[in-house]
């Protein structure tokens, strides 16, 4: 978020976001943002795919797919006010920047800043590499699937 309130709906739970907050939705998740009390606010959204990381097979088993795969990361919302949220926060201002200036190769360069990010997450274990055996909700499925 970079000014104002936003509320993200993700998997039938709703969270309000607030300036600077930060949140990392998983893969195959049913989410949308809308305005909080319909007030302008201004946020940017980044798109990470899988891919990303596949350059090397092994990062990619080891520290993606676990992540990706497991049903009980649904999201992660990180409050500006925490330490690990402004940390968040650095990163995602790094990427926009590269993005903003478009320097030659700047696209590998936001790819060496979200393998930081990642392996802040993972160290910090706001990201868990385990295989989760969890049953999904059944209507949330079909939600998805449509």
């Amino acid at each position: 978020m970079i000014s104002g309130k936003m509320c993200y709906y993700i998997n039938g739970k709703r969270i309000l976001l607030s300036e600077k907050d930060s949140l990392m939705v998983n893969a195959r998740q049913m989410h949308y943002g809308y305005s909080y009390k319909k007030q302008d606010c201004h946020f940017l959204c980044f798109l990470f795919h899988p891919s990303l990381f596949g350059s090397n097979k092994t990062l990619l088993q080891k520290y993606v797919t676990p992540v990706i795969k497991n049903v009980n990361c649904e999201y992660l919302h990180f409050h500006s006010k925490q330490t690990k949220g402004k940390e968040i926060a650095e990163y995602l201002e790094q990427i926009r920047c590269l993005k903003a200036g478009a320097a030659n190769a700047y696209e590998m360069q936001v790819v060496a800043v979200m393998f930081q990010l990642w392996s802040s997450l993972l160290q910090g274990r706001e990201l868990a590499i385990e295989d989760s055996k969890g049953e999904s909700n059944r209507d949330l499925e079909i939600q998805k699937n449509m």
